[in-house]
């Protein structure tokens, strides 16, 4: 298996050893939890607790590394960098490449060369070990923090591996942080003909979206305004609104531009969606938030309120796997509002719906997303809710 040689301190185990999948997990246990003995700074720091529940998660590397890189990236956040880089290749697999093209583009962001360098070389090292698209994803990562650092002609010739969608998605992003000279929609349209119309309109439509965003923070209100006439003009022909999140980033886009008619039209359109949607429908409630974020934003609270509550109503026919990813959401618009016990509610509630699903997974996962809420929101943990923790902990050590 590839990803052996890349757990810590599993290099030296016999080929008999790892040849079984549960001594490679306990192993993976283990060896991830063997440096908090000496590990410096505050063990009951929340992102330290969101690191010991994830290791609940080792059996499936893939979800154990995506919120490893989720915890490493609240670290970054919270300016604990120390904290970060010292996980960096305590993640199993391809995990570690994920981490090191994480601070990568962190510091090629602040124009630090010579930390992100040694982060790049690692993170490309792998990637070329790698394929598929979370091969390509994470060297679009690597791409952007080499146009950062304004080293173009490098970037440019790792963009020539990447596949023609994920090109697109690259360019997206490079026109969104201006990390590109802006263009005018007849280019944009020409670079567009190489992509399939089939089922990639969210994917243009984001294109689109990016290139009127950058010519409106440049100043270039009529310009920008012409990409998104383009992308009415596709919804009429190719359906859009579909692609129901392309209507909620439109919105955002539109109003920023100065199109208030649209920017409204839009949000509208998105919220009829929502409301088309049987209850039953796991993204529902997920999706009603990130309307109520917009709508926060506009300092339209009353309305914003009305479609939380609905969001709320909402929930009654979750999948349980997928209940506390939507409790969180709407928590989090609730810590928006200052409403802060309504948002603990919630997220007892997304802790006792991890803890009432069979498999594990499920628990550990709502723990270390309660975690990583508390500590994104800067706040202490409630009594209410530590004490969840304390007797899951019990449950499980028992």
């Amino acid at each position: 298996m590839t990803l052996v040689c890349f757990v810590t301190g599993v290099g030296n185990a016999t080929a008999k050893e790892l040849s079984s999948t549960e001594a490679l997990v306990n192993r993976l246990v283990e060896e991830s939890q063997k440096h908090q003995k000496t590990r410096p700074g505050d063990p009951h720091d929340l992102l330290r607790q969101a690191e010991t529940y994830a290791v609940e998660l080792a059996s499936d590397v893939s979800a154990y590394n995506h919120w490893m890189l989720q915890i490493i990236q609240g670290y970054v956040k919270k300016g604990q960098i120390e904290e970060a880089e010292y996980l960096v290749d305590r993640l199993p697999g391809y995990g570690s490449a994920q981490a090191h093209a994480l601070l990568a583009l962190h510091y090629a962001r602040l124009h630090q060369a010579d930390k992100t360098e040694p982060h790049l070389i690692a993170a490309l090292k792998q990637v070329d070990q790698m394929s598929g698209l979370s091969a390509e994803n994470l060297r679009s990562q690597c791409i952007l923090a080499l146009y950062h650092l304004g080293r173009k002609t490098q970037g440019d010739a790792e963009m020539g591996k990447l596949g023609r969608l994920s090109l697109l998605s690259l360019e997206t992003e490079l026109h969104m942080q201006g990390l590109v000279p802006a263009i005018k929609l007849l280019d944009a349209k020409r670079r567009l003909v190489s992509v399939p119309d089939q089922g990639e309109d969210e994917r243009r439509a984001r294109f689109l979206l990016a290139c009127a965003e950058q010519q409106f923070v440049n100043g270039e209100p009529d310009l920008g305004k012409a990409f998104l006439e383009e992308i009415g003009m596709m919804s009429v022909q190719n359906g859009l609104p579909n692609a129901q999140r392309v209507l909620l980033d439109l919105a955002r886009v539109a109003r920023m531009g100065g199109q208030e008619q649209l920017a409204k039209k839009s949000l509208n359109l998105f919220l009829k969606c929502c409301e088309a949607y049987g209850d039953g429908a796991d993204w529902k409630p997920i999706f009603m938030t990130d309307a109520v974020g917009v709508l926060l934003a506009w300092q339209q609270n009353d309305q914003a309120q009305e479609w939380l509550k609905q969001a709320e109503e909402s929930m009654a026919k979750v999948f349980v796997l997928e209940a506390p990813a939507a409790y969180l959401a709407i928590a989090h618009q609730h810590e928006k509002l200052g409403q802060v016990q309504e948002a603990d509610d919630l997220l007892l509630a997304a802790l006792k719906a991890g803890a009432s699903y069979k498999h594990p997974r499920a628990r550990a996962e709502a723990e270390v997303r309660v975690c990583l809420y508390f500590s994104e929101a800067g706040r202490a943990m409630p009594a209410q809710i530590s004490k969840f923790f304390s007797q899951a902990t019990a449950e499980v050590a028992q």
